[in-house]
């Protein structure tokens, strides 16, 4: 027992008590650091809000025998954004983009050299998720939004792709209102590609006046357009008109009647 008390007292005890009191107290942390983020996520997921994550949508029009516009979403795959960018200071900065957007102003703000950084690496996702398909080529019109968790819905991340020809007709909103859809939550989606048809006018204006006065279109972009050839064949799914009175809040925050 006297030798034992003699090693107790030892510098050598002390070293290995307080490298196992380390050992304790990290171990002790890191469960607690795991049961704080399993939390967080779990609450992440009650709020309905899926924003670490991307997803690709790809917008197609459909027109049916008697000359009406319907409106079909395809997903074409989706991806943590650590995975997009694995760049933390990039990833900083898209969290907080996305955190300034709204019903009013869904899209997600590209402004500066970092918001072209961001552009850029979206776009090489998403040309590396679609890949080259054995269809006709197009050109699409790339935008990135993030839409309110509407109708008990979850707050994603969406990078949208729609053609450039299919953009136009949704520049108004007499023409987008009778527009139908497969699932009447969609009408969130025709008032965001209201969003993306006029920052994509302002974009293309902005850009053709630097190019007319010789200089480099810097940062003016905000949605890019990519050369894809994707599939654009769809199941003929019963559609309906969007229940409008449902968006009545954001009509009006919006200014539209």
């Amino acid at each position: 027992m006297d030798a034992f008390l003699h090693f107790l007292n030892s510098p050598t005890a002390e070293r290995i008590l307080a490298s196992t009191a380390l050992v304790i107290i990290g171990g002790m942390l890191g469960w607690l650091g795991h049961r704080w983020k399993h939390h967080r996520l779990h609450m992440q997921i009650m709020r309905g809000d899926a924003r670490d994550v991307a997803t690709i949508e790809k917008i197609l029009i459909d027109i049916d025998p008697e000359g009406r516009d319907t409106l079909r979403i395809r997903t074409c795959g989706r991806d943590p954004l650590e995975q997009i960018f694995p760049n933390p200071a990039a990833r900083e900065a898209f969290h907080e983009r996305l955190a300034a957007t709204s019903s009013v102003d869904p899209l997600v703000n590209k402004e500066g050299r970092m918001g072209s950084y961001l552009l850029q690496e979206l776009a090489i996702w998403v040309c590396g998720k679609v890949g080259e398909g054995e269809f006709p080529h197009d050109i699409w019109v790339m935008a990135t939004v993030c839409e309110p968790a509407s109708f008990g819905g979850h707050q994603s991340s969406t990078v949208l792709v729609i053609k450039q020809s299919d953009l136009a007709r949704f520049r108004k909103w007499t023409t987008c209102r009778d527009i139908q859809v497969e699932h009447g939550g969609h009408g969130e989606r025709i008032l965001t590609l209201l969003s993306v048809a006029a920052e994509y006018d302002r974009q293309a204006e902005a850009v053709a006046k630097r190019q007319a006065e010789g200089r480099r279109p810097n940062y003016e972009e905000t949605m890019y357009l990519l050369d894809l050839a994707l599939d654009q064949r769809v199941v003929d799914l019963p559609s309906k008109p969007v229940p409008w009175s449902r968006f009545e809040k954001t009509l009006k925050a919006r200014g539209i009647e």
